[in-house]
């Protein structure tokens, strides 16, 4: 609710120009607008001309005499076809007279005409219905006709329910299973759903609710690869996560929430993922994450358990554990260092506390660079010859992104706390963790190099060979 009432404030900032949209017409265009008024039944009609259709027209507002529940809107209106309606403003069907307020519309009626026109995102390829005015919404139907919409247990998808359209704010069912043909949903803002289960479409990779102030539990399928805004979610314990999930964001000031074992293929905890979430107090990481961004776990006062920052961490945000009791005892990589020591270069615009940082030697000289600036590894062989019982160590050159890439650095190695090595057959040539090959018996094998920071890797094949003169 306290969400619902900051949009309400946010709203009455902008109810001058709103206003406009219920003067008479012949004001309306007096003041060089395109909106006009038209009467049906007993509501009258704010519209305009639609810009996309010829003699078809868009309806913008609404007022009734008298409070209204239900509101159906026409198909036809001063002899044009209604083709889209825009509801998306606060105070867009009020109470005619001089007490104007907002009409309490539970149940929204659409015709056969109705189409989304308006863009969802910055692609402009999904397009919606505006209804964000009518707050009190509880209920959608829509004319079985029409060859774009469809509406079931009064919510709003498109014909072929690939995209969820509009949940509406008071509908009171308490679980909400997205249906598994959604690979699109737009922002859901309910108080009365206490679980969502989202939709197991494989096109369906974000999830995201916004305001569901009820909300206790969420089922996120493992199809799922990014969730996000989940913030003031004050009564969400439960949450079932992906097991591809690669990044998190927004579960702030989620108080429920006590114990949180972060999946294992996460790279990224966006800036204040966790933050004030003041009863969490237990974390663990898994040891693929990348990115720990700014105020992350800022406030969360009692969370005084913490695993051990992952090897493979490349960034720790500013503030990320601002306030909390843990962060004292955790530990980190030796590659991790402050973002205020000078051998830390090439870092973004970001602000980060730690960063991911290599050593690069030749001769006496010594270089460091920020770990992300590494776009490939070379090795100072890409194929290796070993007797049995012999060993050879491996040297790794890194390539540098400054604003372009500027090639391999000939002559200087890669410090390998960074790295990590690997073998496809350790029975024929084991590798330790400083890239020292040794031959176990006659036979090839593969040895993969990676950055602990980052997906940069490189192999080199190993033949191992007996000794002759025996």
């Amino acid at each position: 609710m306290e969400i619902k009432r900051k949009i309400m404030i946010t709203g009455k900032i902008f109810l001058a120009g709103v206003l406009l949209a219920f003067l008479p017409a012949e004001v309306i265009k007096a003041e060089g607008g395109s909106d006009k008024q038209a009467v049906s039944g007993r509501i009258t009609y704010t519209y305009r001309e639609s810009s996309e259709f010829k003699n078809a027209i868009e309806i913008t507002g609404a007022a009734v005499e008298g409070d209204v529940s239900v509101l159906k809107i026409p198909e036809v209106l001063d002899g044009k076809k209604v083709m889209s309606i825009d509801f998306g403003r606060y105070f867009c069907v009020h109470i005619s007279g001089e007490d104007q307020r907002d009409a309490a519309v539970k149940k929204l009626i659409l015709p056969k005409s109705i189409r989304p026109v308006k863009a969802a995102d910055h692609t402009g390829k999904m397009k919606y219905i505006p209804l964000e005015g009518l707050a009190g919404l509880e209920q959608i139907e829509v004319d079985p006709n029409n060859k774009f919409l469809k509406a079931k247990e009064g919510v709003l998808y498109n014909k072929d329910m690939s995209a969820l359209l509009e949940y509406p704010d008071e509908k009171t069912a308490t679980v909400y299973r997205m249906p598994s043909s959604i690979t699109f949903s737009m922002a859901i803002q309910n108080r009365f759903i206490k679980k969502i289960v989202f939709s197991k479409n494989k096109k369906y990779k974000t999830a995201s609710a916004v305001a569901c102030d009820g909300l206790e539990s969420i089922y996120l399928p493992d199809n799922i690869t990014k969730v996000q805004g989940f913030n003031w979610c004050h009564k969400l314990k439960k949450i079932r996560w992906s097991k591809n999930l690669r990044e998190i964001h927004g579960f702030k000031n989620c108080n429920s929430l006590k114990k949180i074992k972060i999946p294992d293929r996460v790279r990224v905890i966006g800036a204040e993922t966790f933050r004030w979430c003041r009863n969490l107090e237990e974390v663990s990481f898994p040891s693929g994450l990348r990115k720990i961004e700014g105020s992350a776990f800022g406030g969360c006062t009692n969370l005084k358990k913490i695993s051990a920052l992952p090897a493979s961490m490349a960034y720790v945000g500013t503030g990320a554990f601002a306030k909390t009791p843990g962060i004292k005892k955790i530990k980190k990589a030796p590659y991790l260092l402050s973002s205020g020591n000078k051998k830390v270069k090439g870092k973004t615009g970001e602000k980060y506390r730690y960063v991911a940082v290599i050593t690069l030697t030749k001769g006496k000289k010594r270089k460091y660079f920020d770990s992300q600036r590494v776009y490939a590894l070379k090795p100072s062989k890409n194929r290796l010859e070993v007797k049995k019982g012999s060993s050879r160590t491996l040297d790794i050159a890194p390539g540098i992104t400054v604003s372009t890439p500027t090639g391999f650095w000939k002559g200087w190695k890669l410090k390998t706390d960074i790295l990590k090595f690997t073998s496809s057959h350790p029975r024929v040539a084991k590798v330790t963790k400083k890239g020292k090959v040794t031959g176990i018996r006659k036979g090839k094998a593969e040895i993969t190099v990676r950055m602990r920071t980052m997906d940069v890797k490189c192999k080199i094949k190993v033949n191992v060979t007996e000794i002759t003169g025996r």
